[in-house]
């Protein structure tokens, strides 16, 4: 997931690197594009030494999955060294200081994991993705008392999905981040994940992970808006059926 954050696109070449930090009883990994910050943290069995260093992330990555096994991390003569298994490599040390700081996360609430991965499964196919709808690219989640709403919209439609679960936040998801979030969701062993927000930035944080997301647009189309008060017809469908004459219309689509 390493390279979704920062795959495609870089502007500048220190972001194109992964830092790389080792405390006492574990390792942490850092990863930016300006847009998305991810930290994620591993457990070590021996710290022989506390300190951090810059590498290539694509080089990194390819000495990491190339191997098997445990993974011993040193550094020797402006390297960093990594052997895996029966794999033993070394990729150039870039300097620690080019490397963008990262924002201090405030958490002010949870969210069931569960929950939240459900929500960006059901709502978030009608996101904004194209760069003329800013304001729309965007999962809102709202909450309201005792309900918490999740909102996809990309100016053509709404996707609303509503969960009985109290929350008291309202917070944006950016749709660029959402791949590498349902897959850390999807890993996550706690039942709630941690959530936060500043001016400027939403903080979310699991188990041995954390995300800060940028967000520039806070405002969002108001979804109550959308929603009918009354309805002067009510029409019952099957799932399953309704499913069935989804995919046989997508048959006959392509087949056109």
């Amino acid at each position: 997931m390493v390279d979704k954050v920062i795959g495609g696109g870089i502007p500048l070449p220190q972001l194109a690197v992964i830092k790389v930090s080792c405390f006492i009883g574990y390792a942490q990994f850092q990863v930016t594009n300006l847009e998305t910050y991810l930290t994620i943290r591993v457990p070590v069995e021996q710290t022989l030494e506390a300190g951090a260093v810059c590498v290539s992330a694509e080089r990194f990555l390819e000495i990491a999955k190339a191997g098997s096994g445990k993974v011993k991390l040193f550094t020797k003569n402006g390297y960093l060294v990594v052997q895996s298994g029966d794999v033993k490599d070394k990729t150039f040390l870039m300097p620690v200081g080019e490397f963008p700081t990262f924002p201090v996360p405030t958490y002010q609430s949870t969210l069931p994991t569960k929950l939240l991965l459900s929500a960006i499964e059901k709502v978030g196919f009608a996101v904004a993705k194209h760069k003329d709808a800013a304001g729309y690219k965007y999962l809102l989640v709202s909450g309201e008392g005792d309900t918490v709403y999740f909102v996809g919209a990309d100016g053509y439609r709404f996707a609303i999905f509503r969960a009985e679960v109290p929350f008291e936040d309202r917070i944006k998801l950016p749709y660029s981040s959402l791949g590498v979030l349902k897959e850390l969701l999807e890993k996550e062993e706690k039942e709630k994940i941690r959530v936060g927000r500043n001016e400027n930035f939403v903080f979310l944080a699991g188990t041995d992970w954390e995300m800060a997301l940028r967000v520039k647009y806070w405002d969002h189309p108001d979804y109550n808006t959308v929603i009918p008060k009354d309805f002067k017809t009510r029409i019952v469908l099957d799932i399953e059926d309704l499913d069935r004459a989804l995919k046989e219309f997508q048959r006959t689509e392509a087949n056109r």
